[in-house]
């Protein structure tokens, strides 16, 4: 009898059945590269051009001579295992997440234009040299085109723009910094899976069925909110109804000038290398903390919680109300060294109508912004904004009488942490 687990996996894999397809094929394609002749190094990057790779990658002679089908098996080939687990990373992120709104068939077409078109830009710029090219990043990158062309129509799918846009950016980085990356082909296939995202969308009855759910989303939210009821000042500035919180970890200048200190190395040692991500990268990190250690000492930054909302202060002071937000959440958050876990909250639609239209910007709407930790574990923290929201919405709301004592915690976590000793 399958675990739960197990049937997790094996709802991922029935929903997006290229996807893995695309995954399979790449990781068989790699053991055949090593064990076709015993090529172990490539494990590492360091094996010899062998019988695969020989075969299928992109070569512009052999392409000259009518081997058209490079444009194709090229996409599954890979240099090294961290090639092939960057790229299978990235697919299996990007991939189930397209399947799953456009279909495998229009999603299938989509990957198999960025590959062929990022191909083909890589061919275009190496045409009479002996470079050799390969990879699934171009129809990655497609993929990443099209999860931002649906994130960018659709509002409910808004706060996966920058999960979209991230990727696509620092891959472009790597490429412009790293002569050894084959750039062309990452923006080849980004236009590429663009334009037949663009072309082919989502199919109708997805977009009727999201449009439907984000319209009915919306008159709820209005609905909700001309219910509302305005606090008076007395109660909002009680201070028996009022929690500050602060962050309970600070990074003093030591700590700057020691990781300061060590991307410095980093850059050096990217230099000698001629490594320009690492040495790009790292100096930019440099420039930062030298920037931020002549402007001194940010802020203290606190958080008050109060009766209408939450006001974040430090260089700049921001207050976002109650009835604003739809929901508290904790989300995992990943970078190129770390991934760690933020208290994030995701705006109702009127307010992001709202600040949609204060910023000029369909992008400001749908996102899930976050908040720094505040002396107690994000779960924690999550908890206690949500338990704060539920009780002033329903005040602001007139379901329970103004008259109703200030508030009192349900656990001991509404109390003040502790200022930890810097």
């Amino acid at each position: 009898m399958a675990t739960s687990a197990e049937r997790l996996k094996l709802r991922a894999v029935r929903e997006a059945p290229f996807t893995y397809l695309m995954f399979g094929l790449c990781v068989l394609t790699f053991a055949a590269e090593v064990l076709a002749g015993g090529n172990w190094g490539l494990l590492f990057g360091a094996g010899r051009i062998g019988p695969v790779i020989a075969a299928g990658a992109m070569i512009p002679y052999f392409i000259a001579q009518g081997e058209l089908w490079r444009f194709i098996t090229a996409g599954f080939i890979h240099f090294s295992i961290i090639h092939l687990a960057f790229n299978s990373f990235a697919l299996l992120y990007a991939g189930p997440w397209c399947e799953r709104r456009f279909g495998t068939l229009r999603f299938a077409t989509i990957y198999l234009v960025a590959l062929v078109f990022g191909n083909l830009a890589a061919y275009l710029t190496t045409i009479n040299s002996d470079a050799i090219s390969a990879g699934a990043s171009g129809a990655i990158m497609g993929a990443f085109a099209a999860m931002g062309l649906i994130a960018w129509r659709f509002s409910s799918q808004r706060q996966w723009f920058q999960s979209a846009v991230i990727p696509i950016a620092l891959t472009l980085f790597n490429g412009f910094v790293n002569v050894g990356v084959s750039n062309a082909a990452h923006v080849g296939g980004l236009l590429g899976g663009l334009a037949a995202a663009w072309a082919i969308g989502p199919p109708q009855a997805w977009v009727q069925e999201t449009r439907r759910a984000e319209a009915l989303a919306l008159e709820s939210a209005r609905v909700a909110e001309a219910s509302f009821v305005p606090l008076p000042d007395a109660i909002e500035n009680d201070p028996a109804n009022q929690l500050v919180l602060r962050p309970t970890r600070s990074i003093g200048p030591g700590r700057v000038v020691l990781a300061a200190g060590l991307f410095a190395l980093g850059a050096v040692v990217g230099a000698a290398a001629r490594n320009w991500f690492l040495f790009a990268g790292s100096a930019a990190f440099v420039l930062l903390a030298v920037v931020g250690l002549l402007r001194g000492r940010p802020p203290e930054v606190t958080v008050t919680l109060s009766p209408r909302g939450f006001t974040i202060k430090g260089r700049r002071e921001r207050t976002v109300l109650w009835t604003d937000v739809e929901e508290f959440g904790v989300a995992a958050m990943a970078t190129a060294y770390t991934r760690h876990k933020v208290m994030t909250y995701r705006l109702t639609p009127t307010a992001a109508e709202r600040l949609s239209a204060a910023r000029k910007s369909r992008l400001a709407t749908g996102a899930h912004h976050s908040l720094v930790p505040l002396g107690m574990s994000v779960e924690d923290q999550a908890r206690l904004f949500e338990t704060w929201r539920e009780k002033w919405v329903a005040v602001a709301s007139n379901r329970r009488t103004l008259e109703e004592p200030p508030y009192s915690s349900p656990s001991p976590m509404a109390t003040e942490p502790e200022a930890t000793p810097r």
